[in-house]
């Protein structure tokens, strides 16, 4: 096996149309805050009470991803939650945004930049996306929530889209991206 970025562990050729996502901090100061929610996980009611009480003291460079793929551990969310969750965070006084695919990163981006733009509220980006996008037959299921997907579903998915059947395979613009991010990293550590 080969050091760390040589052909023998990465693949150097990028699938078609792949580019990496959107980055929330681009614009502005690096103290924003971004946070992630699946919709398996919805907040508990302590954290409810809280998104309320950051919209009282107007935590306007939060913002948070709704990851809305209505699939939980157990199977559908249906099974627990059925509220509009951007609307409850509206009537809570949040800024919200809505992408219908988030493998639309054209409509991502334009998202997350409306909510860095919000100075004055925390911002909620709602994102509909698929669980295990593009497997052959555990897209959408629960299983695909924590069980691995096995060597012929993942080796369907490589070919659906493009991907090298290497047993490990990272994008160039990725591995820029991931560089990139390391660089920063560093930076705002030093200062």
């Amino acid at each position: 096996m080969g050091d760390r970025g040589t052909p023998a562990t990465r693949n150097t050729a990028s699938p078609p149309g792949w580019r990496p996502p959107p980055d929330p901090w681009a614009r502005g100061s690096a103290t924003r805050w971004a946070w992630p929610w699946p919709s398996g996980s919805w907040p508990t009611g302590s954290t409810a009470r809280g998104t309320r009480w950051w919209t009282i003291l107007g935590l306007g460079k939060l913002v948070c991803l709704y990851v809305d793929n209505d699939i939980s551990i157990d199977g559908s969310t249906d099974l627990s939650f059925t509220e509009d969750a951007g609307r409850r965070f509206e009537v809570h006084g949040w800024h919200v945004e809505s992408v219908d695919d988030g493998n639309d990163l054209d409509s991502l981006e334009r998202a997350i930049g409306a909510a860095r733009d919000e100075a004055n509220r925390p911002s909620l980006v709602v994102v509909r996306t698929r669980l295990a996008f593009g497997a052959l037959t555990q897209q959408d299921s629960s299983p695909a929530h924590g069980a691995l997907l096995g060597a012929d579903e993942v080796s369907g998915w490589r070919e659906r889209f493009g991907w090298s059947d290497q047993e490990f395979f990272l994008p160039d613009a990725a591995l820029a991206r991931f560089r990139q991010v390391a660089l920063l990293g560093e930076e705002l550590e030093a200062r």
